[in-house]
C-alpha cells in the first residue's frame, strides 16, 4: 500500500471535538489506533485553540510527540497576536506549524496581521496551515474570497504556505492559484472525503493527475477517518501512475516540512530533519 502523510488531524488532550456529536472521539490513542488501522504512516496532530478539547499551546506538542515519533504537532496562531518572539517560542515547544482558521478566528484575508504572522512563522522555520473553506456567514463571507487570498499571497513572497482544503467545491480555482505561487501546497483534506460522489470527484481526481507535484492528502479527523482517507484515496487514484500517487500521498507533504519519510518497509521510520 502506498504510504499516506496525513497533512490534517485534529486529536484533542481530552478527545471533545467542535462538534458535540463526536464528543470523547477525538483522542490521540484513538487517532492512532485508526492510523495504524488505515496504515497511515505519518500525520499532523493540529491544535484548535484553547475553546477546543482541552488544547493548550504550552502542552500540546510535548503530549503529540510523546504519544507517538509518527506524529508532528501544530500549533493554533491569532495573527492579532503574533510575532517573531511567538514564532520562536512555539519552535522551541516542538512545533513544526501554525494553523491560521479565519472561520474560527473571525477574520479575513484581508487581516493584517496573517502577513506578519506569516513572516515570523517562515523566519522561524515554522511551516503556514492556512484554511481555505470559505463559507462563512456575512460580512466575514466576502472576505475570504480568493481575490484577497492572491493578494496575500502576493504579499509574503516565498513563505511556505499550506492551503488547507483546497478551496472546498472551488478546488480548480485553487489549483491555478497555488500554480502560480510555487512555495504553496495544495491541501484536499476535508474536500476529498465530504464531496464523494459529486462532480467535485472529477476535479480531485484531475488534481492528483495533473498537479500531483504540488498537492498532499488528509482526513481531517475527527471529522474524517483515516480509514475514510485511504478508502477515498484508492477510489479516486485507481489507474493513475503510482509516481504522481505516491507524490500526493506523502512526497510533497514529508518535503514542505522538512520530513524524511521512506517510500518502503517501515513508514514509521521518520525523523526532522
Amino acid at each position: 500500500m502506498i504510504p499516506i502523510f496525513d497533512s490534517l488531524t485534529h486529536p484533542t488532550p481530552d478527545g471533545d471535538w467542535l462538534d458535540g456529536r463526536l464528543s470523547g472521539q477525538s483522542t490521540i490513542d484513538l487517532l492512532l489506533e485508526e492510523m495504524d488501522s488505515a496504515e497511515i504512516g505519518v500525520a499532523l496532530a493540529v491544535g484548535m485553540g484553547s475553546d477546543v478539547g482541552g488544547y493548550d499551546e504550552e502542552s500540546y506538542a510535548a503530549l503529540v510527540r510523546s504519544a507517538s515519533n509518527s506524529l508532528f504537532p501544530v500549533a493554533f496562531a491569532d495573527p492579532r497576536r503574533f510575532d517573531a518572539t511567538a514564532a520562536k517560542r512555539l519552535c522551541d515547544l516542538g512545533y513544526v506549524g501554525i494553523k491560521l482558521h479565519p472561520r474560527l478566528g473571525q477574520f479575513g484575508f484581508d487581516e493584517p496581521g496573517i502577513r506578519v504572522t506569516i513572516d515570523a512563522a517562515e523566519s522561524a522555520g515554522l511551516r503556514t496551515l492556512l484554511c481555505t473553506y470559505p463559507f462563512s456567514r456575512a460580512p466575514l463571507h466576502s472576505r475570504l474570497n480568493s481575490e484577497r487570498l492572491v493578494d496575500l499571497l502576493a504579499d509574503v513572497g516565498e513563505a511556505r504556505i499550506m492551503l488547507v482544503h483546497g478551496g472546498g467545491v472551488r478546488l480548480l480555482e485553487y489549483v491555478e492559484i497555488a500554480r502560480a505561487h510555487p512555495s504553496v501546497l495544495l491541501d484536499l483534506s476535508m474536500t476529498m472525503c465530504k464531496y464523494a460522489g459529486s462532480s467535485i470527484d472529477a476535479d480531485l481526481r484531475f488534481a492528483l493527475s495533473a498537479f500531483d507535484r504540488r498537492v498532499c492528502i488528509g482526513s481531517d479527523y475527527p471529522e474524517y477517518s483515516p480509514t475514510t482517507l485511504r478508502r477515498r484515496f484508492a477510489d479516486l487514484g485507481a489507474g493513475l501512475e503510482e509516481s504522481k500517487l505516491e507524490n500526493a500521498a506523502f512526497r510533497n507533504a514529508a518535503r514542505f516540512f522538512d520530513i524524511e519519510m521512506t517510500g518502503g518497509g517501515d513508514v514509521r521510520s521518520v525523523v526532522p530533519t
